[in-house]
């Protein structure tokens, strides 16, 4: 009598190296997702810090702009007192 054999079949037997793997894996995994949820924070910072950094910079070239037409008007009144002599 011939034995039938199954095309394929299920062993319930686990493998130390397919544990050992998955857990190297699963371990890669985490660290990875960590070090990108880390990166994500540092940029956060990063740019709220730009951020004010512009403000801060818009705030700068909005007070030397007042200057410098306080300065340009006074410029254009001794040219036009000038002009009147």
């Amino acid at each position: 009598m011939e034995k039938k054999t199954e095309p394929w079949h299920l062993s319930r037997t686990i493998n130390i190296s397919h544990l050992l793997t998955t857990a190297v894996l699963v371990i890669g995994m985490i660290s990875y997702v960590s070090g990108i949820e880390k990166n994500v924070a540092l940029h956060g910072q990063q740019i709220a810090h730009n951020s004010e950094s512009i403000k801060n910079g818009k705030s700068e070239m909005h007070q030397i702009t007042k200057q410098i037409n306080s300065k340009l008007d006074k410029i254009f009144d001794m040219l036009y007192k000038l002009g009147k002599n």
